[in-house]
């Protein structure tokens, strides 16, 4: 067992993480809306989170089009390679997309 305790503390720790994430706190009764798994409360704040990182993304991807049709200054993006801002397309569409899935 000795030969695995890396393992065993990254297993603590997402235990612990995911105990978080699964509102194991907020189940005494003092907050109904999080009482159930669609709870009010629970859609309510994974939707702001989702909301959030829609916005974010959906805001530097508009950016990186207009820089790609040539109506932004490179110099906003600090003169990255065409390749770094293709990428960075690439990946905010992806975000977008899959945000907007969920």
């Amino acid at each position: 067992m000795a030969h695995f305790w890396l393992l065993t503390a990254l297993a603590d720790r997402m235990y612990s993480i995911q105990s978080v994430l699964n509102f194991d706190g907020w189940k005494c009764g003092n907050y109904p809306q999080f009482d159930t798994a669609k709870g009010l409360g629970r859609v309510a704040f994974v939707a702001s989170i989702l909301g959030i990182i829609l916005g974010v993304h959906l805001s530097a991807c508009f950016q990186l089009v207009l820089l790609r049709i040539g109506v932004l200054s490179i110099q906003l993006f600090g003169d990255w390679p065409d390749e770094v801002l293709f990428m960075a397309l690439q990946w905010t569409v992806y975000i977008v997309m899959i945000c907007s899935f969920h």
